[in-house]
């Protein structure tokens, strides 16, 4: 009798510890269903603060983190414009190689770097038909994938395949390139330091003083002055946004959303495009 009794004690130990453990999955799979959807409703909240009308309380795509609540979880969100990186396939060699200077590279790295954005320009250029004066943005996703394959380079990643890209030069380039903006140039208003430290001629301090005066000023106010602007900087309109969305539920589930945003001035047929969904 007392070994049926210890039996028996046994059986109910291990169903006890097994529902425990069933709860606590359970738990945990709705914890990150949560934060996933708490995530995707931050990118949510971006393009809407994005589209604001009204300037003063328009969100910035200058990279800024941003604490919204949503459901009663708060999400950090930031926002970068991709016209305030170098792009790839437009910017000027000596701006991307400025970029790599401030990444540390060396001579031959940034030589190397260089001359392999080059060639590949070249022969990207050779092979079609297009040429960079003739290509536009478009708006529409699809035209706009469409457009990405006539360039050098499709996506960031590829600039890995040049020789003597390091992956600590790559971590450092990564976040101030773009193959999203299709401009020569960069948008001053938006534009992360790093990037801004890539122009040529330009130094810290100066660079420091511009984004203190960048920041106190309204979103349409006129530019503070900051040497080489005029020849690599641009005013422009945001039109591709990365937004990253970061959400913690009870201090177990956490969650990172990233997508990539193309916004259309058509806000009746198609007010957005999803480039990226990470």
């Amino acid at each position: 009798m007392i070994w049926v009794l210890a039996l028996l004690a046994a059986l109910a130990a291990e169903i006890a510890a097994s529902s425990h453990s069933a709860a606590i999955v359970a738990r945990n799979r709705i914890d990150g269903a949560r934060s996933r959807a708490i995530a995707d409703a931050g990118i949510a909240l971006a393009i809407v603060g994005l589209r604001d009308a009204d300037l003063p309380t328009r969100w910035r795509a200058d990279g800024r983190t941003r604490a919204v609540t949503y459901d009663g979880e708060t999400v950090i969100v930031r926002v970068e414009d991709e016209g305030g990186k170098i792009d790839l396939n437009n910017a000027p060699i000596e701006l991307i190689g400025g970029l790599a200077e401030e990444c540390g590279a060396t001579v031959d790295e940034r030589m190397s770097l260089a001359n392999g954005i080059a060639d590949r320009r070249r022969a990207f250029l050779a092979a079609t038909s297009v040429r960079p004066s003739q290509a536009r943005f478009t708006f529409k996703g699809d035209d706009f994938g469409t457009n990405l394959a006539r360039w050098a380079f499709a996506e960031i990643s590829e600039v890995t395949l040049l020789p003597q890209m390091s992956r600590a030069l790559y971590d450092c380039l990564r976040p101030s390139i773009t193959v999203y903006s299709q401009s020569p140039t960069i948008n001053p208003m938006t534009a992360a330091r790093a990037t801004l430290l890539a122009i040529p001629d330009t130094n810290k301090q100066d660079v420091d003083a511009f984004l203190a005066a960048r920041r106190a000023l309204p979103v349409d106010a006129p530019l503070p002055p900051l040497a080489g602007l005029g020849r690599y900087a641009r005013l422009a309109a945001i039109r591709a946004v990365t937004i990253i969305a970061q959400v913690t539920i009870s201090g177990r589930a956490h969650f990172q959303r990233r997508a990539v945003v193309l916004m259309s001035p058509d806000l009746p047929l198609q007010p957005i495009s999803m480039l990226e969904w990470q």
